[in-house]
């Protein structure tokens, strides 16, 4: 248990007056006293013989994210070599680094590496949770400049839920539920779904905000109220939808590099099988937005736009103009923080567009969507 509330702490807690600063950092992050001399018997500094209160154990457990007692007495610590340890002090030592109020977009695809070897690394990842979901420069460029879509539903989520926890600004409140909504979403999980939407909804969007976390808020009720068939909320999120278009940044402003709000607004229409609505968000982009990669944009994401429109071509009729897109695709080269999310998608298309349900393509195709589904735990992507 100590190990698990030092992961999620960030430090190594030794002295008993560190007890005094882990009540604060608990109640600042999940909203519940709990007193210094408690936690100084829960770390052993006090060894009284009384035991831990199940309300204080239930505490424990929703600071670190672990859904029953059971587990913070049977977590283990990381089994990382002398190597693994320099690495770790090493990447620490990255985000620790002074930046200037400019934009440094090397800085920017730098941790685009880092965040890969992290998430590649579960134990990292393990070990460095707590410095990482509180770190100020770490929570921007790897939970929000990077955030791990494809492992949403799995053991990555507890590691994001933490860094939710920490940062308690508007905009990262926003992004952060945004993304777990859409964890709940694609692992169909009813109960959280409700419950994050509420919270999305609770949080007022202003245009200083990053064009995902406002496109973020429409897709998660674009997405609820479609599964839930509420024809009335769904048309109306669709009317906001488009008149929140006109407010964002284009043409030749040097923050709108890439249409992130129409690709992100493109993909939840088709989602939805909305593919006349992803059509007009695609048309607007590609007459406002760059085509191409002008170097200040993440690789990958002109990629996953490409076959965003392969889907909504396709099933608006203009099949050729999909296999053409098809054909330039490499999606080994979609960004990888939600590369097997566009996969699956591309899978699908793929699958739609076989002649036959017998024939060895199709077989294997379908094969290889399911073993993704089974990986990412994006149940509701069906084949």
């Amino acid at each position: 248990m100590k190990n698990k509330i030092e992961l999620r702490y960030g430090k190594t807690i030794t002295y008993s007056a560190e007890c005094d600063k882990l009540a604060s950092h608990i109640y600042h992050a999940i909203g519940v006293k709990i007193s210094a001399q408690t936690l100084r018997r829960v770390l052993g500094f006090i060894n009284d013989g009384s035991k831990p209160s199940k309300s204080t154990l239930q505490v424990i457990c929703n600071y670190c994210n672990v859904d029953h007692v059971e587990e913070l007495f049977a977590a283990k610590k990381p089994k990382l070599s002398a190597i693994d340890l320099e690495q770790i002090n090493f990447i620490k030592s990255f985000y620790a680094i002074d930046l200037s109020s400019g934009y440094d977009f090397n800085y920017q695809k730098a941790c685009g590496n880092i965040a890969r070897k992290i998430i590649n690394q579960p134990n990292y990842l393990e070990a460095l949770s707590g410095f990482l979901t509180s770190n100020a420069i770490a929570q921007i460029f790897f939970f929000e400049r990077f955030p791990y879509i494809d492992g949403i539903t799995g053991d990555y989520k507890k590691h994001f839920k933490r860094y939710v926890q920490s940062k308690k600004d508007q905009e990262a409140q926003l992004f952060g539920n945004c993304i777990l909504f859409l964890g709940a979403y694609l692992s169909q999980n009813k109960i959280e779904l409700t419950d994050y939407l509420t919270r999305i909804n609770s949080i007022a969007v202003h245009q200083e905000m990053h064009p995902f976390p406002q496109a973020r808020k429409i897709m998660s009720n674009i997405l609820y109220h479609h599964r839930y068939r509420d024809k009335t909320e769904l048309g109306k999120w669709k009317e906001i939808a488009f008149e929140e278009e006109k407010k964002q940044l284009r043409g030749n402003t040097p923050s709108a590099h890439f249409p992130f709000f129409q690709f992100t607004m493109a993909d939840a229409f088709n989602l939805i099988g909305d593919y006349e609505s992803a059509l007009k968000m695609i048309h607007l982009a590609d007459l406002d937005y760059k085509r191409y990669d002008n170097g200040v944009v993440e690789l990958g994401y002109f990629e996953c736009f490409d076959l965003v429109r392969a889907i909504t071509y396709y099933h608006i009729g203009r099949k050729e103009d999909a296999t053409r897109i098809l054909n330039r695709i490499e999606s080994a080269k979609f960004i990888f923080i939600c590369h097997d999310y566009f996969l699956i998608q591309q899978k699908i298309l793929e699958l739609n567009r076989c002649k036959s349900t017998a024939t060895k393509k199709y077989q294997k195709i379908e094969t290889e969507i399911s073993g993704l589904i089974n990986k990412t735990g994006f149940t509701t992507f069906k084949v």
